[in-house]
């Protein structure tokens, strides 16, 4: 019998009602949309915690924050922690991550509750600044493999047309005209009475 695939599409900072297969009267989400048609779709899902990393960590490794460690953003996922990607892996799977992974810090900033209360785990000598900013300046970082289960990593940091990490390196490469488009100084006319709404200037191809 031929073994299934397995692909995770995991969105980030998005509420589950801003989608149109959910009623949504502006958002606009057609590839989701294609994929709850085909699917199930739950009204009542609850994940184990609401911010990002600690969620990204639960999601990887099947624990709760208080079991993995990673209780905060600006966290990270200790290296020995065991995600089902590890698992999948040993089975002989291919592995890849794609985009964010969130498992490690992605600032130059240390996170404002840092040494505020006991931590699950003492901190560890290994290198946990892969996602890191500085590591994405000059000419292509590959980082050790398997990174948590995964044998390749294209790693995308930060957040939409600011977004960084392997991502930005091949924007940088590929458009060399292409920090006049981003920033909000250089955003599109708009009317959006959002806080963080940006008409971005980068193509969609960019």
């Amino acid at each position: 019998m031929e073994r299934p695939n397995f692909l995770y599409i995991m969105t980030d900072q998005h509420r589950a009602d801003w989608l149109g297969c959910a009623g949504h009267p502006v958002v606009k989400t057609l590839n989701i949309d294609a994929l709850a048609a085909r699917g199930t779709r739950f009204t009542d899902f609850h994940v184990a915690s609401p911010v990002c990393m600690p969620n990204r960590a639960s999601f990887m490794t099947g624990r709760y924050p208080s079991q993995h460690g990673l209780r905060y953003n600006g966290c990270l996922l200790p290296r020995r922690a065991r995600t089902f990607v590890d698992l999948l892996r040993e089975a002989g799977y291919r592995t890849a991550s794609i985009g964010k992974s969130h498992l490690q810090p992605f600032t130059d900033s240390p996170p404002p509750n840092a040494g505020s209360g006991p931590e699950a785990w003492q901190p560890d000598d290994g290198d946990y600044g892969c996602e890191a900013p500085d590591r994405y300046e000059g000419a292509r970082y590959d980082f050790p493999t398997p990174y948590y289960g995964f044998d390749r990593v294209e790693m995308v940091t930060g957040h939409g047309p600011e977004a960084g990490g392997h991502y930005r390196q091949w924007f940088r490469e590929t458009y060399p005209e292409g920090a006049a488009w981003q920033g909000p100084e250089n955003q599109l006319p708009h009317a959006y009475s959002v806080r963080q709404g940006v008409r971005t200037s980068v193509p969609e191809e960019a």
